[in-house]
């Protein structure tokens, strides 16, 4: 997300970030979305990743300018739990 010329861009982030979930499910996908992931890459909150940061965002492709705001973990699901009943019935909407 580039912050500086967007200030929607975390409503962005989450909107992307949601759409790639239910598409992985669609595939019979399992995800997983990490929105703690500043630590690992933004050195104003962790000094350690300045050099991780540079590395990370060459090898994805991160233009200048741009910041990693969450990662999603795609993988297919060793079991897929059974939906659990609602609790209210919904007749209309």
């Amino acid at each position: 997300a580039n912050d500086a010329q967007n200030d929607w861009s975390p409503v962005d982030v989450g909107i992307m970030s949601q759409t790639i979930a239910l598409a992985a499910q669609s595939l019979g996908l399992g995800s997983c979305i990490i929105g703690l992931i500043k630590p690992l890459f933004h050195p104003d909150v962790n000094p350690a990743a300045k050099d991780a940061e540079a590395k990370y965002y060459a090898r994805f492709g991160v233009p200048e300018g741009y910041r990693i705001g969450l990662a999603v973990a795609l993988g297919y699901p060793t079991k897929v739990p059974e939906a659990r009943p609602r609790a209210v019935k919904l007749t209309r909407v």
